[in-house]
C-alpha cells in the first residue's frame, strides 16, 4: 500500500472502523425534537400521579353542580330575578306555517303531556291544517281573579300569534284532584284576530269543558273547533266533508251529557259546526239543527248567570236565522235574527267587549239590510 492511499482506521482489536459522517441539519432537528418530547413525557409522568385525584375530584364536583342545576331548573322561576330569565329560556318562537296553523300549548295539570299529544294527533290528518307544539304553559292562581288571568293569557297569545302570523292557540287546565275520575279539561281557543277574518259567529274565547276520561270526545271536539275556525278564517276552504263526520260524533256524545255548562259548551261547538256545514252545502237540515243547538245551549247559558256566553250564543243563533231567512226569503226569520243580534249587543256593550261589539254590529247591519230589501220587494 502506498503512502498516498488513505489508511484504514481500526479499533484496539484490529477491527476496521467506519467513521460516522457529519450529521445534517435534518438529523439534528429530529434529535432535538425527540429529546424535547421525551422530556415532556417524563415530566407528565411525574405530575399526573400527583394531580390525578385532584382533577377527578374537581370534575365530579362540576358534574354534580350541573346535574343539580338542570334537575332544579323548573323551580328557578320561583327565585328572585330569575323568573323572567327562566320564562325566556323556556319559550321558543312558534314556527311559521303556510297552512292553517294550530298551536297546542302545554296543558296545566297534564303532567305527562298525554292530553296535548292526543290533541296534536287528532289534527294531523286534517286537510289545510298544521298542528304545532307551543312551548308555553299557562298558570291560573286559584286565589286570584281567574277571569282577569284568563284575559291576560288570551292577550298574551294573541300578541304571540300576531308576531308569528299563525292562526290559533289552544290552551287550558285540568280541573279536579289528580286521582279523581270525574276530572274535566278546561280548554280555551285564542284566535290571531277575533272577528276580523269575515266570520259572523263567536267562539274564540268560549271555554270548553270536557271529561278527561273520554279521549274520543276530546279529539272530536278539538277537530270540530279547528275546522269551524278554518272556515271562518278562509271560507274558500271546503271543510264540510270533514265536519260532517265530526258533527255526527259530537251530536251523539252530546246526547249522553247531563245538563250543565259542559253540555252547553259542546252544544255551542256543535251548532257552529252545523252552521258551517249548512252554509257550505246549502243544507237546510243542518241550518235548522244549528238553530236547535244554540237554543238548547241557551237553557244553561242564562242571561243573568253567564251574560257573555248568553250573548255569544244569541249572536250565533242570529247568524243561523239570518242565513236561513236570506236563502228562503223569510222575513219572520230575519226579524228573529235582528232581535238576537240586538240582544247580544246589549250585553257586549255592557261588558265593553269591543271586539265582540264590532262583530255583532256588522251582523246586525247585514240582517237589517237584507230584511229591508226583502220588505221593499214584497
Amino acid at each position: 500500500m502506498s503512502d498516498t492511499e488513505p489508511k484504514q482506521l481500526v479499533d484496539t482489536d484490529g477491527k476496521p472502523l467506519n467513521p460516522k459522517p457529519p450529521a445534517s441539519w435534518k438529523d439534528k432537528a429530529k434529535e432535538a425534537l425527540e429529546e424535547h418530547v421525551q422530556g415532556k413525557l417524563k415530566t407528565f409522568a411525574k405530575v399526573v400521579p400527583k394531580n390525578l385525584m385532584a382533577w377527578l375530584g374537581a370534575g365530579f364536583i362540576l358534574f354534580a353542580v350541573v346535574a343539580f342545576a338542570v334537575s332544579s331548573f323548573p323551580t328557578w322561576s320561583k327565585l328572585p330575578y330569575l323568573g323572567d330569565v327562566v320564562q325566556w329560556a323556556q319559550q321558543r318562537a312558534i314556527p311559521k306555517s303556510t297552512k292553517f296553523s294550530v298551536g297546542i300549548a302545554k296543558i296545566e295539570g297534564d303532567a305527562d303531556d298525554a292530553l296535548r299529544t292526543q290533541m296534536l294527533d287528532a289534527l294531523r290528518d286534517l286537510p289545510h291544517v298544521e298542528p304545532l307544539r307551543v312551548d308555553r304553559t299557562t298558570t291560573l292562581a286559584a286565589a286570584g281573579n281567574v277571569a282577569a288571568q284568563e284575559l291576560a293569557h288570551h292577550q298574551e297569545f294573541q300578541a304571540l300569534l300576531k308576531d308569528s302570523k299563525n292562526d290559533l292557540i289552544v290552551w287550558g287546565q285540568v280541573l279536579g284532584a289528580v286521582q279523581a275520575k270525574d276530572r274535566l279539561l278546561r280548554l280555551h281557543v285564542t284566535a290571531r284576530d277575533v272577528g276580523a277574518a269575515g266570520t259572523d259567529r263567536l267562539a274564540a274565547e268560549q271555554v270548553i269543558k270536557l271529561p278527561i276520561a273520554s279521549a274520543a270526545l276530546l279529539q272530536s271536539a278539538i277537530r270540530t273547533q279547528v275546522l269551524t275556525r278554518l272556515n271562518s278564517f278562509d271560507s274558500s276552504k271546503a271543510v264540510a266533508k270533514e265536519l260532517l263526520q265530526e258533527v255526527e260524533r259530537v251530536a251523539q256524545m252530546v246526547g249522553n251529557f247531563p245538563q250543565g255548562q259542559t253540555r252547553s259548551a259542546m252544544l255551542l261547538t256543535l251548532g257552529n259546526a252545523q252552521l258551517t256545514v249548512g252554509e257550505q252545502l246549502g243544507d237546510r237540515k243542518h241550518l235548522l239543527s244549528a238553530m236547535a243547538a244554540f237554543r238548547e245551549a241557551l237553557k244553561e247559558y242564562t242571561r243573568s248567570a253567564l251574560p257573555l256566553d248568553w250573548a255569544a250564543t244569541q249572536n250565533n243563533l242570529g247568524s243561523a236565522l239570518r242565513t236561513l231567512g236570506e236563502r228562503e226569503r223569510d222575513s219572520a226569520r230575519l226579524k228573529e235574527a235582528v232581535v238576537a243580534y240586538q240582544s247580544a249587543l246589549e250585553e257586549f256593550r255592557a261588558a265593553k267587549a269591543s271586539h265582540y261589539i264590532d262583530l255583532a254590529e256588522k251582523n246586525l247591519a247585514r240582517a237589517e239590510a237584507v230584511l229591508q230589501k226583502l220588505q221593499t220587494q214584497t
